[in-house]
């Protein structure tokens, strides 16, 4: 059956190439970090990470929630013992919401390359 095949392939297609795509994880950390770093030294501040790489950091961080949703929806919580407050609740939230729109967003411009799309 050639459609079996089609999808088939484009199954397979898809999984060689959303190894990024295969789970949701967000990680929501609480504490006091001070980060420091020399500004005359050469550190591009426009990028996160690398401005990251430069940083001499002390202070303490404790994992507050975490969650991990794979591709076939299984779902991972993981929080803190103690209550979270209400503004942590809603940014661990938002950030799954926001991962989740992403993640779907992706799979279907994937979905249109491989010609899988609704139309």
């Amino acid at each position: 059956m050639p459609e079996e095949r089609g999808l088939r392939a484009a199954l397979e297609r898809l999984r060689e190439t959303t190894c990024d795509l295969t789970s949701l994880e967000v990680q929501t950390y609480t504490g006091n970090l001070e980060v420091l770093f020399d500004k005359d030294k050469d550190v591009d501040l426009t990028s996160f990470e690398a401005v990251l790489k430069k940083v001499k950091v002390s202070g303490t961080l404790k994992l507050a929630a975490m969650t991990k949703v794979n591709f076939d929806g299984d779902t991972f919580l993981l929080t803190s013992e103690n209550d979270l407050p209400p503004h942590v609740q809603r940014a661990h939230a938002a950030a799954v919401q926001a991962g989740m729109e992403t993640r779907e967003a992706l799979l279907s411009i994937f979905a249109n390359v491989i010609g899988l799309g609704g139309q």
